[in-house]
């Protein structure tokens, strides 16, 4: 029998550790498979949910592991759309919809995958054209965006662009090869539409004048190897008149007054829909940079509507894009520590505080006689003290330390409050008597650590943090002569404002409490002899020290995401006039090693003429 007695325990304990919760090495070394996964438990339980409607264990179950499968997929999806690859995480998305169908944050991810891959191409074609025609590039880009807020492959294709234009002005669209050709112009105080006229005949541009325009009115242009663009924009500003792109070769010229800008000038409506600012923030920032001519506040879907011209929606957009980004975040890392260091010392001869004589009765009475005080002797007197009749000899001493440890961790935005409270409530009873009705109210204190951080986040990783902090302790409990009962409280603030690096740690301390108790007692006047009074009395000494101490260390979790510099450095026209297109004339592109077939014979659309455009040009 004792040698089948290691066999039969091995045995027990492989079927122990594979039937109870084991450590997954033990049951992988035993050879146990491994747990299911949540699809396998979501199966299982539906099977079971199916052949027993009413067991309500297993409908918890189900649930719990639904949203469990729900999440593993979703986070695969997310996983795949970063990278790029819709189609994959389409599929998962048609996985999971297909076992839940109710799932609302599949069936926004399906949408918005399908639309993401229709948009793929326009990426693409955008990605194309980047650097013969940036304008409409940029402009497919942007509205790639609108429709698909945080597409990282459309992001990256407008971060690049908008490096490539940081060192010029922003792009316009290309104008056709006959319009960027080199002219010289020399003409003072000629009447403006001989000007134009001889404009018309070197770049192929018709003009169409509204009626308010003074043909004779005399201008000069002097202006040598530069564009027909340019110089049709620089005549044009000087003379106080503006244009209207009517197809890509007329234009319509007129007088820049106010009524003809009403008449003439096309408005567009752009609802911009903010991932990080607030609406409110930045509705008051527009109104103050570019002051559109109709601005609207939407809160519940913190978006800014706009509509104004095609001029003043450029720049709009890129005061948008400098003031909508993610704010920094850190994570404070506090620890409170509570030291309290005890010390007594108590040393000599503890003697009873007092003597007290009694007559002892005599006989079964139990009383006290005359003839008892008459007869009086020394066995019949009884001695006694208040507590008890014994001398002590005193030689203690006590030493204590104790640390309380409060480690709390909050993850806060930049500029914005946090606060820990760790502790209690107290309950205050207050009575209040009015005209002979008594009535109690009940009002809570807090009691313990209440700590309020408010930290600042620099660009060069340092964090300067705002510090509050306030520690209390109940010093026991007080009656009133009304029958309420008080707390009082010992209280202990300090505010400051420290600066530290990202992990670095600072340190607050120097809340400190002393207390320091000496007392002594024995026989009068003998107790007080010098070192001889400890042979007739006690002393007793107390040294109690509490210190606060905190220590601080940030972790910036998110540093602060800057737009680019197109974005947050651009030029926005005149006084008079918003506009990111600088009034400046450029020397053309050199001629091509071959030249370009027309414009018109190739069939493909040529972008109009002008830099801001009140439409796409495709």
């Amino acid at each position: 029998m004792m040698t089948f007695k290691p066999v039969a325990l091995a045995v027990s304990l492989t079927v122990a550790l594979s039937g109870c919760a084991a450590p997954e090495s033990f049951k992988r070394a035993l050879g146990a498979s491994p747990p299911p996964t949540a699809s396998e438990r979501l199966a299982a339980g539906r099977a079971q949910l199916a052949n027993n409607p009413n067991d309500i264990e297993a409908g918890k179950n189900v649930v719990r592991d639904d949203i469990a499968v729900a999440r593993e997929i979703l986070q695969r999806v997310r996983v795949k759309m970063e990278a790029g690859d819709e189609q994959d995480a389409l599929q998962d998305v048609h996985e999971l919809l297909a076992t839940n169908p109710g799932n609302m944050r599949a069936q926004q991810l399906k949408a918005q995958l399908e639309q993401r891959i229709h948009l793929k191409e326009e990426l693409a074609e955008a990605a194309a054209m980047q650097h013969d025609r940036p304008a409409e590039a940029l402009y497919k880009v942007n509205r790639i965006l609108q429709e698909q807020p945080g597409y990282a492959q459309a992001e990256a294709l407008r971060s690049q662009m908008q490096r490539r234009d940081a060192g010029r002005h922003a792009a316009r669209p290309r104008l056709a090869d006959a319009l960027r050709k080199p002219v010289s112009l020399n003409f003072k105080s000629q009447p403006i539409v001989q000007i134009l006229d001889a404009i018309s005949l070197a770049a192929g541009v018709d003009f169409v004048l509204d009626p308010d325009v003074q043909t004779t009115m005399p201008a000069s242009i002097m202006a040598r190897q530069t564009t027909a663009e340019d110089a049709i924009n620089l005549l044009l500003r000087t003379n106080q008149l503006e244009k209207k792109v009517l197809d890509q070769h007329s234009l319509l010229i007129y007088p820049a007054r106010a009524d003809k800008e009403k008449e003439y000038r096309e408005l567009m409506v752009r609802v911009f829909y903010l991932n990080q600012a607030n609406a409110t923030h930045v509705l008051a920032a527009l109104r103050q940079i570019s002051a559109p001519k109709n601005v609207h506040l939407d809160e519940r879907a913190n978006a800014v509507l706009v509509r104004d011209t095609p001029e003043v929606m450029a720049v709009v957009e890129r005061v948008v894009a400098a003031l909508d980004i993610a704010q920094s975040e850190v994570t404070m890392d506090v620890q409170v520590l509570e030291v309290n260091a005890n010390d007594e010392l108590e040393v000599g001869v503890d003697y009873p505080s007092d003597l007290r004589f009694s007559i002892l009765p005599q006989g079964e009475s139990g009383r006290v006689t005359v003839g008892d005080l008459l007869n009086l002797s020394q066995g019949k007197i009884g001695v006694g003290s208040r507590n008890d009749l014994s001398v002590a000899l005193n030689m203690l001493q006590k030493r204590g330390k104790t640390k309380v440890l409060a480690n709390p961790k909050i993850r806060v935005r930049n500029m914005e409050k946090a606060s820990i409270k760790i502790g209690e409530k107290v309950p205050v009873v207050t009575t209040t008597n009015a005209n002979g009705v008594v009535t109690e109210s009940v009002n809570y204190q807090d009691v313990g650590l209440i700590l309020q951080v408010e930290p600042r986040i620099s660009l060069s990783n340092e964090v300067s943090v705002k510090v509050s902090m306030e520690v209390s302790n109940l010093k026991g409990e007080v009656k009133t002569a009304g029958g309420g009962i008080v707390y009082p409280m010992s209280t202990r603030n300090a505010e400051t404002v420290m600066t530290a690096r990202d992990g670095e740690t600072q340190v607050l301390a120097g809340l400190v409490n002393q207390q320091q108790t000496r007392s002594s007692s024995g026989l009068p006047g003998l107790s007080v002899m010098g070192w001889l009074g400890s042979l007739f009395g006690g002393q007793k000494k107390t040294d109690q020290t509490t210190e606060i101490v905190l220590l601080l260390t940030p972790h910036i979790e998110r540093s602060m995401a800057l737009p680019s510099a197109s974005d947050s450095y651009f030029p926005s026209g005149t006084e008079s006039r918003v506009t990111v297109v600088p009034m400046t004339t450029q020397a053309p592109a050199p001629a091509p090693a071959a030249p370009a077939a027309p414009a018109a014979a190739s069939g493909e659309a040529s972008p109009a003429l002008d830099a801001a455009l009140a439409k796409p040009p495709f």
